[in-house]
């Protein structure tokens, strides 16, 4: 008691009290604060927000899907609110109407991802004292319908209906890929990303000289990411994105093959008196047959009219880095070690692209351990026949 009455003496105790009196509903702003959050509307303060992100040196793309998560989500349904009414509840009530409307949880997520950002930039300017979504877990209210849609997921997971190919490619699904357009210009690139675990912006941002084809590596340093329509360069996505992949031999001649069909087209451009290439420079990998890189929001719908030419899974073009991912850990290589390949900054991020396939690998692994009897003893089928009533 004595040491308890010290430290309240001391002020030992202002986070917890401060907790009581806004359970109670009271604000306690800081002393610091510039911003009456009792009656300052969200909306009032997210534009020059955003501003600042921007010019503290955010990636544009990222600005811009905060833009959109507040836009289209966010203040339709908390903008009107005071920052000292942005509380759990309100939070939540919001999310789920989210929900309600039929946004996936991803939406959702990056939705309130985007509030805490901004509620946390508040806490640090003196706005407010706390930020109490930060801890704020993202989940799809239960509903009859939402459980037994998850019993029939997890009863075909069960039953074996949900497997690899519904996340990832076989090495046959990508052969198949690769022999149907095997005329296709953008075909060989595609591989690649299969085979390298490139995201959509690193293979748009790549150029001939990061690459290497003798050592049989390239380098990830530039992107093209699409900020409001329009496609930009940008630098990669985080400090793990910056690396060097070590190239397959397939994927090195898919590559070359490229290349040589690049050198061929420009060569009869220039002499047709034909431009290559555009302000951007002439250099990149990822080209259209003029030598302009092309947009990254293009690249899906050829990508799907190949899969239907090909008849393979028409899976996502970032599920390519999911294929690359699991043929790497199928084939022992260690989590950590294909985190650096994919550019993840943990281990845990790439377990996400492979548990999909895990109980392939179960199957497997049993079917591989020691004959538990040997051929003249089978015990378990003999109880099983004399006990057949039971």
């Amino acid at each position: 008691l004595t040491l308890a009455q010290a430290q309240l003496a001391a002020g030992g105790y202002d986070d917890e009290i401060a907790a009581r009196r806004r359970e109670r509903g009271e604000v306690v702003a800081p002393e610091n604060a510039t911003v009456d959050a009792k009656t300052t509307p969200l909306q009032d303060l997210v534009p020059a927000w955003l501003e600042a992100k921007a010019g503290a040196g955010l990636k544009a793309k990222t600005v811009n899907n905060y833009d959109q998560m507040f836009r289209y989500y966010v203040l339709p349904a908390l903008g009107h609110l005071p920052l000292a009414q942005i509380t759990v509840p309100t939070v939540r009530k919001a999310l789920n109407a989210l929900f309600a409307r039929g946004y996936e949880r991803a939406t959702v997520r990056h939705a309130k991802a985007a509030l805490s950002a901004f509620l946390t930039d508040a806490v640090e300017d003196g706005t407010l004292p706390v930020n109490l979504i930060l801890g704020l877990r993202v989940v799809k209210p239960s509903t009859t319908e939402s459980k037994q849609e998850e019993l029939e997921r997890l009863r075909s997971e069960a039953q074996g209906k949900v497997t690899i190919k519904d996340k990832a490619w076989t090495q046959d699904d990508l052969k198949t890929f690769l022999d149907a357009n095997a005329d296709e210009w953008y075909a060989p690139v595609f591989g690649v990303m299969a085979m390298t675990g490139l995201r959509r912006a690193e293979v748009c941002g790549l150029r001939w000289s990061l690459v290497d084809l003798k050592a049989g590596t390239l380098q990830v340093l530039e992107t093209t990411v699409t900020v409001e329509g329009r496609a930009q360069a940008d630098t990669p996505k985080n400090k793990s994105s910056f690396r060097t992949i070590p190239l397959r031999p397939e994927a090195v001649a898919l590559l070359k093959l490229h290349r040589s069909r690049q050198v061929d087209t420009r060569r009869e451009r220039q002499r047709a008196g034909l431009p290559w290439g555009d302000h951007m420079g002439d250099d990149f990998v990822l080209t259209r047959r003029d030598g302009v890189a092309p947009h990254p929001d293009s690249l899906r719908k050829l990508y799907r009219a190949m899969c239907e030419r090909a008849g393979v899974p028409p899976l996502r073009i970032h599920d390519l880095r999911g294929t690359s991912a699991t043929h790497f850990a199928q084939q022992g290589m260690s989590m950590d070690v294909v985190a650096k390949i994919l550019g993840h900054s943990s281990a845990a991020t790439t377990r996400a692209f492979y548990r999909d396939v895990q109980s392939e690998e179960l199957r497997d692994a049993v079917a591989k351990l020691p004959r538990l009897f040997t051929s003249g003893q089978q015990p378990a089928e003999q109880e099983t026949d004399h006990n057949q009533g039971v």
